[in-house]
């Protein structure tokens, strides 16, 4: 479709111009590191992981069980140089893919003129391009929790199908195996997933395919880690390690706070977009009968997405996939109330160029002026002047 070709190219367009850091943090350093030494030799991944398990003062950095992750990272850097700046154009690049799916994602639930402008929007989310330019992982965890959702989805019938085919249930697998392979964090998206699945669906009642792909994934993910490390329960240390570090002098100060500061990361790097969500789920929560299944299902998805965020460290970063949903179901909301709904495509560009008014000077004030690395809420609230 030309106008989603238009839209990713723009989006693309902002994404390469501002990939542009020249200084690194240390976790980015790690993640070269790690890729450096395995693209040297990819048979020290067992003893790589172990050593990072048996040794606390490590703990700290981003943890190498993430094996789809590094094996992404490990690619790059045996194609191009192994540097930050190849780690950070792998992000660039999956902050492209963002886009397309988040219109894929937002056509499944809402139809194709809401999944448009939802793309649209988020060619200027502050937090994908602030994290696209990074030498991190959390676009790379972005985009497979949007894939996540594209399969899940799948699942659900279409027509006269029964929406469990072995393929479509295979790929649904493969994407969840994937996104835990990324971030062992994505089993907190669980509930959102199977909301998201249940609602768009019209059933409350899971079938069996539903079961093997939430059942397998993290099986698969740690019998993967086990082969590849020579230890079938390291996986046991995660959970462990993930509890220590909850408990560093960084996170407590930094990562720590209310149950809601989820909604203050969100709404401080996209105020409009996120109004209008919320304005979205009001507007959804009243709606009768069981015609805007994919709305509903959206609005259960995010409802649950920041119930878990409640269980996480408190980083803007980690809520990407919020700023995505949010995004979508601002969309809906423009359809919804705008007089958009009967006008011309061209609407639709002036409302997202408004939107973009707004949030690109929030991202130049803080990714580009302000040159935040890590935006939890005290790193984001100083360059925009919001604290005393």
């Amino acid at each position: 479709m030309l106008a989603l070709g238009l839209i990713v190219l723009v989006g693309a367009a902002l994404r390469i111009t501002w990939n542009d850091v020249t200084v690194y943090g240390t976790d980015e350093s790690e993640y070269v590191s790690t890729a450096c030494a395995l693209s040297a030799d990819p048979t020290r991944y067992g003893a790589l992981v172990r050593g990072f398990v048996a040794t606390p003062e490590t703990w700290g950095l981003p943890l190498p069980t993430r094996w789809g992750g590094v094996a992404l990272t490990t690619v790059a850097c045996v194609i191009a140089p192994c540097t930050p700046r190849t780690l950070a154009w792998l992000e660039t690049l999956a902050g492209i893919a963002a886009i397309g799916l988040t219109y894929a994602v937002a056509r499944a639930l809402l139809g194709v003129m809401p999944a448009l402008l939802a793309a649209g929007f988020t060619v200027t989310s502050p937090i994908q391009l602030g994290m696209g330019r990074r030498a991190l992982e959390d676009e790379l965890f972005a985009v497979a929790v949007l894939l996540a959702m594209w399969c899940t989805l799948r699942l659900v019938p279409k027509g006269g199908s029964r929406g469990d085919s072995f393929l479509i249930v295979v790929a649904a697998l493969a994407a969840y195996t994937f996104a835990f392979a990324v971030k062992e964090t994505f089993i907190l998206y669980y509930p959102a997933l199977a909301a998201l699945l249940l609602f768009a669906r019209g059933s409350r009642h899971p079938r069996l395919g539903d079961i093997a792909v939430f059942a397998l994934a993290p099986v698969l993910y740690a019998g993967v880690l086990g082969l590849l490390t020579g230890d079938p329960l390291l996986v046991q240390a995660v959970p462990r390690i993930d509890q220590a570090v909850r408990a560093s002098p960084y996170v407590l100060q930094y990562q720590s706070g209310p149950l809601y500061e989820p909604f203050v990361d969100v709404y401080v790097l996209a105020p409009l977009v996120t109004l209008a969500a919320f304005a979205a789920g009001a507007a959804a929560a009243r709606r009768s009968g069981t015609t805007e299944n994919g709305v509903g299902a959206l609005v259960a998805f995010g409802v649950l997405l920041l119930a878990a965020y409640a269980l996480m460290p408190k980083d803007a970063r980690y809520f990407i996939p919020a700023d995505a949903t949010a995004r979508m179901l601002a969309a809906w909301c423009v359809f919804l109330f705008g007089p958009v709904r009967r006008e011309l495509a061209v609407a639709t560009v002036g409302i997202a160029l408004l939107n973009g008014l707004v949030e690109l000077p929030i991202f130049s004030a803080v990714f580009l002026r302000g040159e935040v690395y890590d935006p939890v809420l005290a790193n984001l609230l100083r360059p925009l002047g919001m604290t005393p």
